[in-house]
């Protein structure tokens, strides 16, 4: 009986330690990270557009904006099922197609299938803000990495289209 209530108690101790709160929307997921750090990721949001494009949304400051594009044309489609769950320092949001994961001490996302093979990993601190101001605005410059398997190419960026010129060597 005790190490049954010792068990429990570093259970609700360690989840009450947790930086990181995440809401449940009707497309996917709000993750707010708490502050890493300046120019570091503090509200993160996942959105299903449909079984095999999740929509990754980040942001340093406390909130998302809530500006509407002035290009794209908003359209209501029907979101697909999805599921989500969190383990201890993982949230993962899954489609019939695909699973994002969330650290949820470092923000960092990585896609897999639903058979577990990495699909796309962003690199460890690999996604950063940097404050900048232009013509008085002020705004954010924004840097992301991802991970690249020795064996990935990248081909074809527009100018040489004949598949001949990797960009990766």
């Amino acid at each position: 009986m005790k190490k049954l209530l010792v068990f429990f108690s570093a259970v609700i101790l360690f989840s009450m330690c947790s930086r990181s709160v995440w809401k449940l929307t009707d497309d996917g997921v709000i993750i707010k990270l708490g502050s890493l750090g300046p120019g570091m990721t503090s509200v993160i949001k996942l959105e299903v557009i449909n079984e095999k494009i999740i929509h990754v949304i980040a942001s340093p400051g406390k909130e998302l904006s809530s500006d509407k594009s002035l290009c794209v044309i908003e359209q209501s489609k029907p979101v697909p099922p999805f599921d989500v769950r969190q383990s201890i320092d993982t949230l993962i949001l899954s489609t019939s197609e695909l699973k994002a994961k969330v650290n949820l001490t470092t923000g960092q996302v990585i896609f897999t299938n639903n058979a577990g093979r990495m699909i796309l990993q962003e690199r460890k601190g690999g996604r950063s803000f940097s404050p900048v101001t232009v013509e008085g605005a002020d705004g954010y410059s924004f840097r992301q990495v991802f991970e690249s398997p020795a064996d990935e190419g990248f081909y074809g960026l527009g100018q040489h289209q004949s598949d001949e010129f990797n960009y990766k060597g």
